[in-house]
């Protein structure tokens, strides 16, 4: 079968006159067109993470060879969680639709490629489980401060620790009590404007006290509300987060259930909801793409459909 090659790699065909592409090549231009896009880092390692894992898994080297068929080897492949497979799948599609919107595929023939999974369900953070870690969290020392600061930002706020990480000083307006976002800060790309409370504002202007006396002993320039304790910025990257792995340990060490980025985002959402906030003002909030990744976030207990359903009927 004869395939269209994208602009991109025209000039990047296999030497020896032979015009098919290779996978790798493909994604080489497709890993370049994402960083033009200011894509996620780790967005863009993901797709290079399960790219290779397919080459590898079945030995293919042309996009042309790629078929359903070899997809469901690769999967096989993989001794995870269909749930886990199913997030690799959903990554390999995305990278396949920037192969055919490129011209280097005819047809989206894995569209009716799935994996069947059990739903999950994560609940959000409760107020209880943030009072309790705040209750324990030494606010007196700086760390202890920006992980209070942190925490509180993203229940608040609910921001992606990956944006969190992102935010600067002069993000934060503490006469209007908002943080305002800029598109490279967020996932969808997309700027947003959220309120904050009062006390979490007052929190984070002694932070910025503590931030500026820290960055002047350690001689680091930056404007980041979160740093390390030596200055510097804290890494974008999950594996290597700050933020991420002190959660975590705060976690782990006081037997807090409901304590890790993800969960004190999707209570930031069940707040709203609870608090009157429609679908719409919600996905907003979070930044979504569509209402249907909102409506996860809103996980209902049996008792809260029926209470909730009865002041209708």
């Amino acid at each position: 079968m004869t395939k269209k090659l994208g602009i991109f790699d025209v000039n990047n065909l296999v030497s020896g006159g032979d015009r098919r592409l290779t996978i790798k090549q493909a994604l080489v231009t497709v890993v370049g067109q994402m960083r033009a896009a200011k894509m996620a880092d780790r967005t863009i390692s993901d797709y290079q993470l399960h790219v290779n894992s397919f080459i590898d898994a079945t030995g293919f080297v042309y996009i042309d060879e790629i078929d359903a068929a070899s997809i469901y080897v690769w999967l096989a492949s993989m001794p995870v969680s269909n749930n886990t497979l199913l997030i690799r799948l959903k990554c390999f599609k995305a990278f396949l639709g920037k192969c055919f919107e490129n011209g280097w595929i005819e047809r989206r023939f894995w569209r009716t490629i799935t994996v069947k999974t059990e739903q999950v369900v994560k609940r959000g953070a409760a107020d209880e489980n943030v009072a309790q870690l705040l209750s324990v969290i030494d606010t007196s020392t700086f760390v202890g401060l920006r992980d209070a600061v942190a925490l509180l930002t993203m229940y608040r706020a609910g921001l992606r620790v990956g944006s969190l990480v992102s935010v600067r000083e002069s993000d934060i307006d503490t006469a209007s009590n908002t943080i305002t976002l800029q598109g490279a800060q967020l996932k969808n790309r997309k700027g947003l404007a959220l309120p904050l409370p009062l006390e979490l504002v007052e929190m984070i202007e002694v932070l910025i006290e503590h931030n500026a006396a820290i960055r002047a002993h350690y001689g680091e320039e930056n404007d980041c509300l979160f740093i390390n304790r030596n200055g510097t910025r804290i890494n974008s990257d999950l594996r290597h987060n700050t933020i991420q792995r002190r959660l975590r340990t705060y976690s782990q060490k006081y037997n807090i259930d409901n304590i890790n980025p993800h969960a004190l985002r999707r209570g930031f959402a069940k707040q709203l909801l609870e608090r009157g906030a429609d679908l719409a003002l919600i996905s907003k909030a979070l930044g979504h793409s569509n209402l249907a990744v909102t409506t996860q976030y809103l996980h209902f207990e049996s008792q809260e459909i029926v209470d909730k359903l009865r002041g209708y009927l």
